[in-house]
């Protein structure tokens, strides 16, 4: 059982024209290669049934440069046709409270996971769907909005009275021996210079005990024993409000909202960030899988230039010299393709493991060139002024400070509080009140406090300058790299039909003698170069196009721009064959 290695082929929408499109569909046929077919704008409607058409992905889905494009027949059958979902269509999650249960982790274990069937077929506004379900990234921004709203939300009731029920129940063991005799003794010492005689007689007779003393031994027991045992119950009803705290209940909520915001402006800002890579490395894939797919051509023409060299060496046309140069020049294109494949397969693992899926993704959106201008340059400035998250994190950064400086001017405000207390049962004990206080002195430096809060304030608002200006700029020059993708990869097009020429001449003069074999493969590397280099060119104007999206806060607008491209570059598969 060995893995093989082939191109699968599928009729576009609309074909070249010219001699040049005979030579390519006849090089396509031998080859077993072939081209994908766009993304139709009629497949709009057919979003529902992407996943159950998908293909079932294969175990062992590797590319096997081993392999030599006639060692299977052409393969006609093409791929299901991808059932795109709705171009630019694809929101931002936008989760809440109500969005999350209160059991901790909905009790599954941890970390939680989202199981996902993504299709071995996609095209990018497919891909993108999956990406916000399937992104750890933009799960954990979620959890950590919710979080945010959540503890914003828990203080809607600081400014509301507080009630309290407070209930005691105890029970109470006394097990006590009291000695009198110090006591006693004490006493009998006090008595007895009380009935000493008086200095001045008085005029009734007192009677005087011969023993006083022994009228406390008499009825005072020198130790008294106690035993108690009691129950205790006790309930009571507390309310506390703060009727007046200067504002300070109000600049914690607002803060704790600011906070809220930012986090949601930092998930838009990563969610735009993973679309734009998302783009990028999708089309990057489409690029290697193309620019291998060229290389294979020239291999296959190149090995039947060698093989033509080693008949005209056989009849003495060229010298031995010639035969190894060509030779050597077969031993370039091998390597080439070789490290052209391994390059297919690493793009296609950075898609895979991005969509976390276990199997290679196909991409089915083809590199594109729109031909057509730009909008101006004003006209992206003003998406980004309307939608880039980062005026809104500034945004929420000057909330943010506006109740931090707030809360420090309550410092000099006082504080007004309620309160009540009452005991169940008894109807009688009860208190309420009303406490105020108001700092004068002492503590942290209220002046200090509110001279940094200022300076926060003033941090905020020079921080939406320089983000206006970097953000400007950063349009600028996007639009620019726009502009010179698009110029650029019309240019090639002459470079192009040149190499065809000399193609063609070499292979002329090669019949006839005056050119060697190893010019005929030069051009003919030379020909698959200028297509390589013309596809690398539409490559790069997507490349730009999604960091111009992005620099407007607008990622998937890029699915706009992709379906209005007069220019679509073929879309190129690997599959593997087991024989």
């Amino acid at each position: 059982m060995t893995s093989k290695f082939r191109f699968i082929r599928q009729s576009l929408p609309h074909a070249r024209k010219g001699s040049a499109q005979a030579l390519q569909v006849a090089l396509y046929a031998a080859l077993g290669c072939g081209i994908a077919q766009p993304a139709c704008a009629d497949d709009l409607a057919k979003t529902a049934n992407a996943a159950s058409n998908a293909p079932t992905a294969l175990s062992t889905d590797k590319l096997n440069p081993d392999a030599t494009p006639t060692d299977t027949p052409p393969v006609i059958t093409a791929p299901p046709s991808p059932q795109p979902v709705d171009i630019a269509q694809v929101p931002a999650v936008e989760y809440s409270a109500q969005n999350f249960d209160k059991v901790i982790n909905n009790g599954v274990p941890f970390p939680p996971s989202v199981e996902v069937n993504v299709p071995s077929y996609l095209t990018l506004s497919q891909a993108q769907a999956y990406l916000v379900q399937v992104s750890p990234k933009v799960a954990a921004d979620n959890a950590n909005i919710v979080s945010n709203a959540l503890r914003a939300d828990s203080t809607r009731n600081l400014n509301k009275p507080v009630v309290f029920i407070g209930a005691t129940a105890a029970h109470a063991h006394v097990d006590v021996d009291i000695d009198t005799k110090d006591f006693k003794n004490d006493v009998r010492t006090d008595l007895g210079n009380l009935a000493n005689p008086l200095p001045v007689p008085l005029p009734i007779p007192v009677p005087t005990p011969s023993d006083i003393g022994g009228l406390i031994d008499d009825n005072v027991p020198n130790n008294i024993s106690r035993d108690v045992n009691r129950n205790l119950a006790n309930a009571n009803v507390t309310v506390l409000w703060s009727a007046y705290n200067g504002n300070r209940t109000q600049s914690v909520t607002d803060l704790l909202n600011g906070m809220t915001d930012e986090s949601r402006a930092d998930a838009s800002l990563s969610l735009d960030e993973q679309y734009t890579t998302l783009a990028k490395r999708y089309f990057q894939t489409q690029l290697a899988i193309m620019a291998a797919y060229l290389r294979n051509q020239a291999l296959h023409a190149i090995q039947e230039t060698d093989h033509a060299a080693q008949r005209s060496l056989d009849v003495g046309l060229i010298s031995r010299v010639d035969r190894l140069e060509a030779k050597k020049a077969l031993a370039d294109a091998e390597y080439e393709n070789i490290k052209a494949l391994n390059d297919a397969q690493l793009a296609m693992t950075a898609l895979q493991r991005m969509l976390r899926t276990p199997y290679a993704v196909r991409p089915t959106s083809p590199l594109f060139v729109s031909t057509k201008p730009l909008p101006p340059l004003a006209y992206f400035q003003q998406q980004a002024k309307q939608h880039h998250p980062a005026f809104a994190k500034v945004a929420a950064k000057y909330q943010q400070a506006q109740a931090l400086h707030a809360f420090s001017e309550a410092n000099y405000r006082p504080t007004v509080t309620v309160f009540g207390r009452a005991q169940a049962g008894t109807a009688d004990n009860w208190i309420a009140g009303v406490a105020a206080n108001w700092k004068l002195w002492g503590g942290i430096d209220r002046d200090a406090s509110r001279q940094s809060s200022l300076a926060k304030l003033h941090q905020a608002e020079f921080s939406q300058v320089d983000a206006a200006d970097n953000i400007m700029l950063l349009v600028e020059k996007n639009w620019q790299s726009v502009k010179n993708a698009q110029q650029n990869y019309i240019a090639l097009n002459t470079n192009i039909e040149l190499a065809s020429e000399m193609l063609r001449f070499r292979r002329l003069g090669f019949q006839e003698g005056v050119n060697t074999a190893v010019e005929v493969m030069q051009a003919e590397a030379n020909l698959q170069k200028a297509k390589t280099e013309q596809a690398k060119a539409a490559n790069d104007y997507v490349q730009a196009l999604a960091d111009l999206m992005q620099s407007c806060g607008t990622p998937l607008a890029f699915n706009q721009y992709m379906q209005s491209a007069d220019i679509k570059l073929p879309a190129i598969y690997f599959e593997q064959r087991a024989s």
